[in-house]
């Protein structure tokens, strides 16, 4: 993470609706920044640290956004409608790059 001024980090599990769902909102919104931000997706398997707050065999799609190694923004779930997923990751999003210094990242 720390190679990387900006990193987006999803855990995922891909026999999960909700992780597909999510992946293909956040394809939409990231894919247009290209080389500018790194994507990280991990299978939430290879990362049974960050679901320790779930109960056993409850799973919720993570997304986090990193910024010089340092995690700054979170979001965890879904709301299950796809406008407001949408409207929610990118206010998220563009606020926290903006109180970053990052200005006009396309978001």
């Amino acid at each position: 993470l720390r190679d990387h001024e900006l990193v987006f980090l999803e855990v995922r599990n891909k026999a999960s609706y909700e992780s597909r769902y999510l992946s293909r909102i956040l394809a939409s919104i990231l894919g247009p920044l290209g080389s500018k931000i790194k994507m990280v997706f991990i299978d939430h398997k290879q990362a049974p640290e960050l679901l320790e707050d779930y109960p056993r065999g409850r799973y919720v799609p993570i997304i986090r956004l990193y910024i010089r190694g340092q995690m700054v923004w979170e979001q965890e779930g879904v709301l299950a409608n796809e406008s407001a997923d949408r409207l929610a990751i990118r206010r998220g999003l563009r606020e926290v790059l903006k109180q970053h210094g990052f200005h006009r990242m396309g978001i």
